[in-house]
């Protein structure tokens, strides 16, 4: 396994070391750079120019500390770095002010060579926000060709605005297909009627390119692609579409992992009092850090595209006491109600899924008149008790 298809977190000095006995050369996805001087203008510019570039083409990795000699690395030297964190801030700092749209997806590690010189690798995924120009000189814009940047002309860059809108219209018309069949009774396992929530998640890559992922890894790994609501046991079964997982017994819950790398999860609402409780947050966060998991055993990033949708649930409240919020708690007037976030940045570690979810849990407190987000304190961090 090499760098680029094994999770950024887990790349070693083995697997610098294999890319010199191997002889990888530059190409479109990596290039290798000798020193990172942050304090000439020049070598920000090129770093710049090159995130840029992969940006704006097939994503890629920059690798500081590798000296090379006709695209091919010979030598790991390493950069010295003092303060990793402060590194970090500054390099994202040039991202966010030197391009436009800003660039603030970028993965970083360093590996240790020796004392204090470390090896630093940018991971850049292609970008479904492009084409992204640097704007500290006459806003030009930079691809990947044969191993190097070069500028893009009007053609490419007026293609690389029309790609990004037909993936966010192929994105819009999926979700509304299956949010339509799912409606219709026609989800992958019949599911009883009545009012439904349903979760989607759907990674830039690989559906943007119509590539397949791998479902049947997790055919007997049941942790990372649970239904919402299960109990703690499951069952799963192939079908057409790719890997679906469910409840025991009477089905109420399921999740459909698409051979595209999409995930939708449905969960039936099953109360007789029209009420949606509030134990849904939970659930939804739980059955999101798995899916996050799958992703990245899978070395699948951000950009996320992520919806909720309420289906069958007009004249539905919030499971609230009867005397919390009652001044703005309302019920829902429309019988599908559907909203959705575009997360692009990489997340922390701790409580990933609960700041990735943060912006959609505000929406649906919104969604019955509630402007708290209930699910999280004051400082951001989940509270759901």
């Amino acid at each position: 396994m090499n760098i680029f298809n094994k999770p950024l977190k887990n790349v070693d000095l083995h697997d610098i070391e294999a890319l010199i006995e191997t002889k990888i050369e530059e190409n479109l996805w990596l290039d290798y750079k000798r020193v990172l001087n942050l304090k000439d203008e020049s070598s920000k510019n090129d770093l710049i120019n090159d995130v840029a570039a992969f940006s704006n083409t097939d994503g890629g990795f920059l690798i500081y500390g590798i000296e090379e000699q006709g695209a091919c690395p010979t030598v790991i030297n390493g950069i010295e770095i003092n303060n990793f964190d402060q590194l970090k801030r500054q390099l994202q700092s040039l991202l966010v002010s030197r391009v436009e749209p800003s660039i603030t997806n970028c993965d970083f590690k360093q590996i240790l060579v020796k004392d204090n010189y470390f090896i630093l690798i940018i991971r850049i995924p292609k970008s479904w926000n492009s084409p992204h120009r640097v704007t500290y000189r006459d806003s030009d814009f930079y691809f990947r060709q044969s191993g190097k940047n070069a500028l893009m002309d009007v053609y490419q860059i007026k293609n690389s605005f029309l790609s990004n809108a037909y993936l966010h219209e192929k994105i819009k018309v999926f979700i509304d297909d299956r949010i339509q069949s799912i409606s219709q009774g026609n989800d992958p396992v019949n599911i009883s009627k009545g009012p439904k929530i349903v979760l989607h998640i759907i990674p830039t890559n690989p559906f943007g390119r119509d590539e397949k992922i791998d479902i049947l890894r997790f055919y007997n790994n049941h942790q990372y692609v649970p239904p919402l609501s299960h109990g703690g046991t499951f069952n799963n079964f192939i079908n057409l579409d790719g890997l679906v997982t469910t409840n025991i017994k009477t089905i109420y819950s399921y999740m459909q992992f698409f051979r595209n790398g999409a995930i939708e999860a449905c969960d039936l609402i099953n109360n007789s009092s029209n009420k949606i409780p509030l134990k849904i947050g939970e659930n939804i966060r739980i059955a999101v850090e798995c899916y996050l998991k799958a992703y990245e055993l899978l070395n699948i990033t951000p950009p996320l595209y992520i919806s909720i949708a309420m289906l069958d649930a007009k004249d539905y409240q919030l499971g609230l006491p009867d005397d919390a919020y009652e001044d703005e708690k309302r019920e829902i007037k429309r019988n599908h109600i559907f909203f959705s976030i575009l997360h692009e940045n990489g997340i922390p570690e701790t409580q990933k899924a609960p700041k990735i979810l943060r912006p959609l849990f505000e929406l649906f407190f919104n969604l019955f008149g509630i402007k708290d987000n209930l699910f999280y304190d004051r400082n951001g961090n989940w509270n759901q008790k």
